[in-house]
């Protein structure tokens, strides 16, 4: 026995900030993945191929975990999910123990 998909107006409405600006609205359940919101983002909106989701705490969200990672969990405070190009990027002096810790290689030229 089929299911009937949900109508796109009974979706949740999700407000995306790219760069601290706003920049539109999707329509998605919450449950779907980032990357089912990147596809949807894309096909509406031009954006960079350096452009990373932030987490609930403004950490950058690796690409390869856009499949797993629900849109639930990239809610910020204000039910916003936030995006980022790398060039714009800056990872928050605090982190919760929640979250995976990711480790930044610096490299020094001589």
């Amino acid at each position: 026995m089929a299911t009937a998909e949900p109508s796109a107006s009974s979706l949740p409405e999700i407000r995306i900030e790219h760069d601290g600006e706003k920049l539109g609205r999707v329509r998605l359940a919450h449950s779907s993945t980032a990357a089912q919101l990147r596809t949807t983002i894309s096909n509406q909106f031009q954006l960079s191929s350096h452009t990373y989701f932030l987490d609930k705490e403004g950490y950058p969200l690796d690409t390869e975990d856009e499949a797993t990672e629900k849109i639930s969990d990239l809610l910020n405070e204000r039910g916003i999910i936030a995006m980022k190009t790398d060039v714009n990027i800056s990872i928050p002096m605090e982190r919760s123990n929640k979250t995976k810790v990711q480790t930044l290689k610096c490299f020094s030229a001589t």
